[in-house]
């Protein structure tokens, strides 16, 4: 019995979202009707269907069947070529028929910008003229992506920090950029101009987006400042001609809360003083005459605390500002401890990521993962490792408190193996036991995805066999051992043994009947 399976075209051209069949012909040059199953490896399960898994097939017959590609229309569908493997086996004979092709998946396109803030302003004394542009790529194809900043007036300059940006698949990067008027007006009114920034596609010049954003532009004088500045200037004049001031000062402290042994600043900011004394508890910490500045020293005592400070002038003093600190109780952190270092798999596959699950006390900040060194976040309670190498491989975590105390180590092991991808699916030895007078025994087996299949009889060399071999009839000499051996494209082996004993010949007496073996004493002699 044999059969043939050939795909409609070996190139399938889909778009993302959209449902594309494509036929496979199946031809059936045996004498009786065949019942073939169809898989298609290679291609994310989510993106095939197939309607009629198994499909039957009368002899010399050729049956076509549809089956479908959808990828989802999704960043995560990259654009690109993915090759593919039809497999079609019987389901009788267990006869495998391959064909390859490859599914090209098309470049959907979706940018687009956004700028923030939308408005800003620009003045000699006051420049908000920065924004930030966000571009995004909602398609599947990487673009790089030429910025370009305009406005109707040509009145305004744009300047990106990057004039082009690669933007990949469902990523989104931002770009800041300065937006300065060409010409400034010294006496004017503020005017608004609103400006276009536009991102176009290096790879597909058609595809372009674009945003909007404003810029007020603020001259250092308008009609209204220069009168409202005048009208000021009078009244300030004035008052300080008419009413004299006395000496002030304001005080801030950062931080305020603090512990015996921190470093404290104080500023002031004082007016009208020729000097400016500042205390913390009776210590002096300054005293001298700029009416602007800080201070910094160390807090020896909780005397300390009270931060005081006086502006003086010609005799005056100005009232003390005085502001208390809030003081803490330096705690020893507590110990750290793992609470919990365990993983559900003791063998893993290698390339095959699996858990580890922890656990810590509510002392611990930290903790690093080894041999990785790696820091677990001790907000999860578990992490997700790959291994890279066979072996037995060793993991263990410690914890840290915030005075960076480390705790006792836990450890796991777990053995990691590289199965071979090569797969023996049966091998029959019968009988089990042969007779004297037939020592013949008949061997049967089946192997799938192996380069090369070897046979051991006994301690004789192994020979290369076929995969699928099915009554063999093999004459030991004795019990024997037979090993059979299955070696994947990487050398991987696939091992199963049977062994053949020889029926036991029961003992006779002189008169012809079976006697049980004779009982060995202590004192005989053999």
């Amino acid at each position: 019995m044999s059969f043939t399976v050939q795909l409609g075209q070996d190139l399938v051209p889909v778009e993302a979202g959209v449902n594309t069949p494509f036929t496979i012909s199946l031809t059936n040059k045996g004498t009786e009707r065949e019942d073939i199953e169809l898989e298609i490896e290679g291609i994310d399960p989510e993106w095939k269907a197939i309607p009629v898994p198994v499909v039957s097939v009368e002899p010399g017959e050729t049956h076509s069947e549809k089956v479908f590609f959808r990828p989802s229309r999704a960043s995560e569908s990259a654009a690109g070529n993915y090759p593919f493997v039809v497999q079609a086996r019987s389901l009788k004979t267990g006869e495998q028929k391959t064909s390859q092709g490859v599914l090209q998946l098309k470049a959907f396109h979706h940018l687009s910008l956004e700028v923030m803030p939308r408005k800003g302003s620009y003045s000699v004394l006051r420049k908000n003229n920065s924004f930030d542009l966000t571009v995004v790529n909602l398609g599947n194809s990487e673009h790089t992506v030429q910025l370009l900043g305009n406005d109707p007036e040509d009145a305004c300059a744009y300047d990106f920090e990057q004039n082009q940006v690669v933007v990949g698949p469902g990523q989104q990067k931002e770009v800041e950029f300065l937006v300065t008027p060409t010409k400034s007006r010294v006496f004017s009114s503020s005017r608004l101009i609103g400006f276009t920034v536009t991102g176009r596609s290096v790879q597909s010049p058609n595809l372009a987006t674009s945003a909007q954003g404003q810029l007020e532009v603020r001259s250092p004088l308008s009609p209204t400042n220069v009168t409202v500045g005048a009208i000021l200037l009078f009244i300030f004049t004035l008052w300080l001609m008419m009413m004299p001031k006395p000496p002030g000062i304001e005080m801030s402290i950062n931080p305020m809360t603090a512990t015996v042994g921190d470093q404290v600043v104080v500023s002031w900011k004082a007016h009208d003083a020729t000097r400016v004394i500042v205390q913390a508890g009776q210590t002096p910490v300054y005293d001298g005459q700029l009416e602007t500045g800080s201070v910094q020293f160390k807090l020896d005592s909780e005397e300390m605390g009270t931060i005081s400070a006086v502006a003086s002038r010609d005799g005056q003093r100005s009232p003390a500002q005085i502001k208390h600190l809030t003081l803490r109780t330096l705690v020893k952190a507590g110990a750290p401890s793992v609470l919990k270092f365990s993983t559900d798999t003791k063998q893993v596959k290698l390339g095959t990521p699996f858990v580890i699950n922890y656990k810590f006390n509510p002392d611990t900040v930290r903790a690093k993962l080894a041999p990785l060194d790696k820091d677990l976040d001790i907000n999860l309670d578990q992490i997700e490792v790959t291994p890279t190498s066979i072996g037995q491989k060793e993991y263990s975590v410690i914890a840290y408190n915030k005075d960076n105390e480390p705790s006792k180590p836990m450890t796991i092991k777990v053995e990691v193996v590289d199965p071979s991808d090569a797969t023996i699916d049966t091998f029959d030895v019968n009988p089990l036991i042969v007779k004297v007078d037939d020592m013949r025994t008949t061997l049967n087996w089946n192997v799938f995805n192996a380069t090369t299949v070897k046979l051991q009889v006994g301690s004789a060399p192994a020979e290369i066999v076929e995969a699928n071999v099915s009554n063999r009839v093999i004459t030991i000499g004795g019990k024997t051992t037979f090993i059979l051996t299955a070696l994947d494209s990487k050398g991987r082996k696939a091992v199963k043994q049977i062994t053949v004993d020889v029926e036991k010949t029961p003992l006779v007496n002189p008169e012809g009947h079976p006697t049980d073996p004779p009982t060995s004493h202590p004192g005989d002699v053999r």
